[in-house]
């Protein structure tokens, strides 16, 4: 199941994360080449598929941090509180934040590689932190797009990390910025 939110945080809030995250002092890395080459990545790649340059930031990630360390430490925790606040996830193993630039020749049905986060059964939560054109693909096993879903500011999407997905770089706005959460919850009680 694929479930989308929209305006579950207030204005404030939604303020908050995108001005917390597009602030100078946020500490954004490269992420990997500018194209996939693991064999496993170029299986997967459809006649739409195309990459370019991203940035991202790893809030927590259980296969690398300290199992001393929690997420919760991080100076750059704020963005994180306030939609975890809402969502209060269990077994979170992976928060990351993706900065996609433009890439003015991105066509509206292109999209990065059709992955999933870990083969390991989870679900995934997207929050997208600011208004932008790139869209993200939903696909079944077969690789074909069963949603396409807007980058709307505000929005929160959860669906079983089983089905692949793919983000597509913006044509039109200068960055797309989304908050990915990998969590291993069977059952979930959100407080709308």
């Amino acid at each position: 199941m694929i479930e989308i939110f929209d305006d579950l945080f207030c204005e404030q809030e939604t303020n908050e994360i995108e001005n917390f995250l597009t602030t100078t002092q946020f500490p954004w890395y490269l992420s990997g080449n500018f194209t996939v080459d693991d064999l496993h990545y170029q299986q997967l790649k459809t006649k739409t598929t195309k990459e370019y340059i991203q940035f991202c930031h790893v809030f927590y990630d259980e296969n690398i941090h300290d199992k001393q360390y929690k997420y919760q430490e991080s100076p750059y925790f704020l963005p994180i509180q306030l939609i975890l606040n809402r969502f209060p996830l269990k077994n979170i193993s992976k928060i990351k934040a993706n900065f996609q630039p433009k890439h003015e020749s991105f066509g509206k049905d292109e999209h990065n590689t059709p992955h999933v986060d870990s083969q390991e059964s989870h679900n995934v939560i997207l929050y997208y932190v600011n208004e932008s054109d790139g869209n993200t693909f939903i696909f079944n096993e077969q690789k074909q797009i069963i949603k396409k879903i807007k980058h709307k500011r505000g929005r929160l999407v959860k669906f079983d990390g089983k089905y692949y997905h793919a983000g597509s770089h913006p044509s039109k706005s200068d960055r797309r910025i989304t908050i990915n959460f990998n969590y291993k919850e069977k059952s979930d009680v959100f407080l709308l």
